[in-house]
């Protein structure tokens, strides 16, 4: 049902602005055949994690916005938290991020910032979330509902042990 809507959706906006595609299927397309060396897949990018001049991991990569001219502009930063659930998000300009070499089989990315800094910049807001930040909040939900459940569950055992050491202190004549 989904892919049935979005492939009407995709329908509607090609006849809208059917010349523009029609003007760009008459002019043809180049494939590529393959990733041109420094070129990087953002994909992979996701979570990887972002140093600065001390060697510090001061955040991981939680997104690549791309400008209208479809150049990328920002980097969007995930600080502190658990795996980037739970942490703060901030974005810096994409000229911000220097790209390094792969070490390690991971690509080292930097960023001159302190922790300090990053954990005083503003909130970044996603008005237009995609899978990774929905399925982010997603988990943040669901860490905090079993959060709860842990203090819950908690509260219970210690009331249980309570009860158990009430029970032994008292003699066992008096229970008859």
């Amino acid at each position: 049902m989904k892919r049935s809507i979005a492939a009407l959706a995709l329908a509607s906006t090609m006849a809208i602005a059917g010349t523009a595609y029609v003007a760009h299927a008459q002019q043809g397309i180049v494939f590529q055949k393959g990733q041109v060396q420094g070129e990087l897949a953002t994909a992979r990018l996701a979570g990887t994690p972002v140093f600065n001049a001390k060697a510090e991991v001061v955040a991981r990569i939680s997104d690549i916005i791309l400008g209208a001219d479809g150049k990328a502009s920002t980097v969007v930063l995930t600080v502190g938290g658990i795996v980037g659930v739970g942490g703060k998000t901030v974005a810096v300009p994409f000229s911000a991020l220097k790209v390094g070499p792969v070490v390690e089989g991971s690509r080292v990315l930097l960023v001159d910032v302190t922790k300090e800094q990053l954990a005083a910049a503003p909130a970044y807001v996603v008005t237009d979330p995609g899978r990774i930040e929905r399925a982010r909040k997603k988990a943040g939900d669901w860490a905090k509902i079993a959060k709860d459940k842990a203090i819950e569950l908690g509260k219970q055992a210690g009331d249980a042990v309570q009860g158990m050491r009430e029970k032994m202190q008292t003699p066992a004549e008096a229970k008859k």
